[in-house]
């Protein structure tokens, strides 16, 4: 009897402080929570860590929850990306009605996207892609300022694609489960990228590209978009941000109108007199293999630019905030990794190695290095091939098919053998060997 009028006053004090010492916002985050199915690496078990008969601190505030952040003690920005979290998305959501930014990427939730989602009004970014997604788009996401829906299962039919009109800059993936119907012509691969103030249509409609003088035929369109020079340079401040340098390029850090943060690579060679046939056609086969690759573990291109007055040749790819795995493993001052976290990467890697593998025909990795697996901001890792040729001293490869992504199946089981090597280095610390 004793033990049962523990276990009752135990129950009883963790629903008085589940009731009283929890915000409004916070019940509709622990409502979020009570919707999931599956929780593989215990990301949000803070969230309902209470004070029960073990002693157990209670997290009342929300805003130190994980992926939660606030501003004057109001949540306005919930991201949970690359955690694998399974359930489904509780209407309760379209009751935080400071929140900003919903960011859910590469996780399992399947269901609709609730209708309430659309009414908040301060929402200006909602990134659900790589989930399970489908039904139909609510219409009221139609002014968001970023709206990411690839990998989904979302019907073309949906209202919401139908009055997605005037963005600022947008970057739209979709993925839709039928074929497509009325003006809207859509592929599974399609690709938005909307700036300035042009209504979605058919991309066949889509005003063409200004010619430019090439040092090539004209060749098959690209699936990124042809960016300016200019437009590149504002978001770079000037080509005054350089985080890296490459063999053959420098590596810069960006960030676009909407606030998304890109890395841009401009090729070393400044005259057209340096850049011969051979570089323009490995550069265009980068550019085209590249755009066919989009993977959540993969540092994927998001556009190009090409212009020969002045001579620029330049790439766009997404940026992964924190740094390479080498950084982490070796340089003191970086953040260390727990081994919750380095497995975690590894899963990661393991997952883009499989997905290029399994393509037709299959991307091999020439250089994969702890230096070329970089972190986003939640420690997911993506997989870069930033170089615009990383084979520069192959031997054994003709010039076309030098740089790291190469299509020869030999070279599949050498991928294994990097990633073992990366593992090893993740285990014991010591540099890579080969």
């Amino acid at each position: 009897m004793a033990f049962w009028m523990v276990l009752v006053l135990c129950l009883l004090n963790q629903s008085f402080r589940l009731g009283e010492s929890v915000n409004d916002e916070g019940k509709i985050l622990l409502e979020f929570l009570h919707n999931l199915e599956l929780d593989p690496f215990e990301a949000l078990s803070e969230w309902s860590d209470w004070i029960g008969c073990d002693g157990k601190e209670m997290t009342k505030d929300p805003c130190n929850w994980f992926g939660v952040e606030c501003s004057y003690g109001h949540v306005v920005s919930l991201t949970l990306e690359d955690l694998y979290l399974k359930g489904t998305l509780t209407p309760e959501l379209g009751k935080l009605v400071y929140l900003r930014e919903l960011k859910l990427r590469n996780n399992s939730f399947y269901g609709t996207i609730p209708e309430e989602l659309g009414q908040l009004q301060q929402l200006n970014i909602l990134d659900v892609s790589d989930n399970n997604l489908s039904g139909t788009i609510p219409s009221g996401l139609g002014n968001l300022e970023l709206l990411v829906l690839d990998n989904n299962n979302f019907d073309n039919k949906s209202p919401g694609l139908h009055v997605f009109s005037m963005y600022s800059e947008v970057l739209i993936y979709n993925d839709l489960s039928t074929e497509p119907a009325n003006a809207l012509s859509v592929r599974s691969d399609l690709r938005f990228i909307l700036k300035g103030r042009r209504l979605l249509q058919d991309p066949k409609k889509e005003a063409p590209l200004s010619p430019k003088k090439s040092l090539l035929p004209p060749r098959e369109a690209p699936r990124v978009p042809s960016l300016k020079c200019s437009e590149l340079e504002a978001a770079c401040e000037d080509f005054s941000n350089v985080i890296g340098q490459l063999p053959d390029c420098m590596v810069y850090k960006g960030t676009l109108s909407s606030g998304v943060e890109i890395a841009v690579t401009s090729t070393l060679v400044t005259s057209s007199k340096d850049w011969s046939k051979n570089c323009e056609a490995q550069f265009r086969k980068k550019i085209e293999t590249l755009s066919k690759v989009n993977h959540k573990n993969f540092v994927n291109l998001l556009g190009f630019c090409e212009e020969n007055e002045p001579f620029t040749r330049m790439m766009v790819f997404e940026y992964a905030p924190c740094g390479t795995l080498f950084e982490h493993l070796h340089i003191r001052e970086a953040e260390q990794l727990d081994w919750a976290t380095r497995l975690r990467i590894a899963m990661g890697i393991a997952y883009c190695l499989e997905h290029m593998h399994q393509l037709d025909p299959p991307f091999i990795f020439r250089t994969l290095r702890s230096n070329t697996i970089h972190l986003t901001d939640d420690y997911a890792a993506k997989i870069s091939d930033l170089c615009f040729n990383n084979d520069t001293n192959s031997t054994d490869s003709p010039p076309l098919l030098s740089g790291p992504l190469v299509s020869t199946p030999r070279d599949t089981k050498s991928n294994v053998y990097m990633f073992g090597m990366i593992l090893l280095e993740m285990i014991f610390g010591t540099g890579t060997i080969f």
